[in-house]
């Protein structure tokens, strides 16, 4: 699950990349709307990237769930309830199993926790979710001046180029924050595991790409992230 979550983050963060800072080729031609919107590979990976920071997210409240047990479907479980559950007429309470790792001092816990409370509806990070809901679900359309549409639509999210870049850059950083915070987590709950003394099984991990034939990697495991 980790080689998956630093993929992803890799993944999209080589695409935002790419289109920020090389002018790519382009096999595709498109219609202009006469709004200053701009269309094509570019602003498309711009799209994909931040969007694919956002699933990010939302991944490592799967892994979470599968590392501390957590009952319940799977398919249910997103970054903005795993760790505070909200029941009707009631205020926002610690999941069961989340609780337990806060009362055991998992700091980490409360990191995550307080990131997904920005990214609710009224939190600061909010609109980094909602573009990536909008150009999941419906139509998101980059204007490189202004950001007035030829023809308003309630299935097409119309965003300022500028604005996108400077969210993206920021969606980046929230990711990669998650994943520091996800290790973290880790690594509190198997030192407490040690000083409950509980078993604890170490074994050493062999480098993929060793294992693929890389001949670039020269060491049989891997010791870093």
């Amino acid at each position: 699950m980790f080689n998956v979550l630093k993929s992803d983050f890799l993944a999209a963060r080589y695409l935002a990349f790419k289109a920020l800072s090389e002018k790519l080729s382009d096999s595709g031609f498109y219609s202009d709307t006469l709004d200053y919107a701009i269309y094509g590979v570019a602003p498309s990976m711009l799209s994909l990237a931040q969007r694919a920071c956002i699933d990010v997210l939302d991944k490592i409240a799967v892994a979470t769930t599968e590392l501390l047990v957590i009952p319940g479907p799977q398919e249910n479980v997103y970054f903005s309830n795993r760790w505070l559950v909200a029941k009707k007429g009631q205020p926002l309470a610690w999941d069961t199993a989340i609780r337990s790792q806060i009362e055991t001092g998992n700091t980490a816990v409360l990191a995550l926790a307080e990131l997904s409370l920005d990214i609710r509806e009224d939190g600061a990070l909010h609109q980094k979710k909602a573009y990536r809901h909008a150009s999941t679900h419906r139509f998101t359309v980059l204007h490189d001046i202004g950001c007035k549409p030829s023809r308003p639509s309630d299935c097409v999210e119309h965003c300022n180029l500028s604005d996108f870049k400077s969210h993206l850059i920021e969606s980046l950083q929230l990711a990669r924050a998650a994943i520091i915070y996800f290790v973290e987590m880790i690594s509190i709950r198997e030192a407490a595991h040690k000083r409950g003394k509980e078993l604890v099984g170490v074994m050493n991990v062999p480098s993929h790409h060793w294992i693929r034939g890389d001949a670039q990697e020269t060491s049989p495991l891997s010791d870093h992230f």
